[in-house]
């Protein structure tokens, strides 16, 4: 898809990093340069320990150079849904608020360009949706998170201008970036710390020794006092326990050619990132260059269709009928890893492998705040990683054969309720 994505259109091509080849020894290596491994990487490197990255593809290949681009504070759910302790909620709320803060940290602090636009609409296309915001709106509230405004109908056409929304919340610390220039950031600033990170270099095993682990790929081998699995919804196998816990969801996205100026003002007024409160649900923003970005069409079989403009332009013009005939210049899709619980789970396994997965559509944000928290815990700073990992999770039901026929079924229940008033 990197051929397809407006994201690898608007950065300068790179020549690709080299694949393991040997052996090296390391206090750490990472399985992944996504957000959450480059994040992990960072921080380990920058406090002084020698890290690896091992990555099958190229760095951005997965969801982090792939996804909508939203900076959605918080979790999926609610805190009040996690199951936990009222202190549990708040510390976990807190860790979101940091993982936001984090974000806008790094990227100013070591100087990525990252087309950062603020402002987060959550919309409501139905009454009920109201209802749900203006709770969620009053839950915030009382964990201390200030800012959050609702808008009544009347108000909708300062977010965006589309005749379907019934009204919506807005956030004030939300919004929108280019998610590949972010990541390929982060993997440069790694770098320069200290971190190498192989391309090409997809891991077949992980063993167990006295020492640590041994991280096998087919030209090579990483010996490390410690290891982090950070492969989400691109999991190889290598942790398959672990595996049953999340589900890949396939999602779309389409790109236009940019928009007339006057046009894009119409379409969202305060330029603000805009994500619905159905089950199924679109997502969109305006890029750096006037292109309208729409995502949408995520289906549960994990399946990706030939051809993805054609699957995704039905929803861009039901939201934005001035947009009917419009040219789409880019159309991608890839995976994110869900949760049954739609909350990140974060572990360790039986042979001390760190891990973490299924950030369920909230990783932009989260992604960074649980690698750090993962870097931290190597350091022996617990607090962080034993918070995430009191979230409960269960497996998906049907075990890797029948989970994903299975929530495909399920989900038609969700979908029959989005199509009620």
């Amino acid at each position: 898809m990197q051929e397809t994505s407006y994201y690898w259109a608007s950065v300068p091509k790179r020549e690709p990093r080299k694949p393991l080849s040997g052996a090296e020894q390391v206090d750490l290596a990472v399985v992944g340069a996504g957000l959450t491994g480059l994040s992990a990487a960072l921080e380990a490197a920058s406090a002084g320990l020698s890290v690896a990255v091992l990555e099958s593809e190229y760095v951005g290949f997965g969801a982090s150079g792939r996804n909508g681009g939203l900076l959605c504070p918080g979790f999926a759910v609610s805190p009040g849904d996690f199951g936990l302790d009222q202190d549990s909620q708040a510390g976990l709320w807190r860790l979101a608020c940091d993982a936001v803060d984090l974000l806008h940290q790094r990227r100013q602090s070591l100087g990525i360009d990252c087309d950062w636009q603020p402002g987060y609409f959550m919309s409501a296309g139905k009454t009920s949706h109201m209802r749900e915001l203006a709770d969620y709106h009053e839950e915030l509230e009382g964990l201390g998170y200030r800012g959050t405004q609702m808008v009544e109908r009347a108000g909708v056409q300062d977010y965006v201008g589309s005749p379907v929304y019934k009204g919506g919340l807005f956030d004030p610390h939300g919004g929108h970036l280019h998610p590949l220039k972010y990541t390929l950031g982060l993997a440069d600033a790694a770098e320069a710390q200290g971190a190498t990170i192989f391309e090409g270099a997809p891991v077949q095993r992980i063993d167990a020794d006295s020492a640590g682990h041994v991280v096998h790929t087919a030209q090579g081998q990483v010996r490390a006092r410690h290891c982090f699995v950070a492969n989400n919804a691109y999991a190889s196998g290598l942790l398959p326990q672990q595996e049953l816990y999340i589900l890949p969801v396939a999602t779309l996205i389409v790109c236009t050619e940019p928009l007339e100026p006057a046009l894009a003002q119409v379409l969202t007024p305060s330029r603000a990132c805009v994500d619905e409160s159905y089950n199924i649900l679109n997502y969109y923003h305006l890029t750096a260059d006037n292109r309208m970005l729409f995502g949408g069409r995520s289906n549960y079989n994990g399946r990706i269709p030939a051809d993805i403009a054609a699957s995704v332009r039905p929803r861009m013009e039901h939201v934005f009928p001035q947009l009917k005939g419009a040219k789409i210049a880019h159309a991608w899709g890839g995976h994110v890893a869900i949760t049954l619980e739609r909350t990140p789970q974060v572990g360790r396994t039986q042979d001390g492998v760190l891990f973490a997965q299924g950030f369920s559509g909230q990783g932009l944000a989260l992604s960074g705040q649980v690698g750090k928290v993962m870097a931290q815990a190597v350091l022996g700073e617990q607090a962080g990683f034993d918070l995430f990992a009191k979230l409960p999770h269960k497996a998906f039901p049907g075990g890797k054969a029948l989970r994903m026929p299975l929530q495909v079924l399920g989900m038609l229940y969700y979908r029959l309720q989005d199509l009620l008033p």
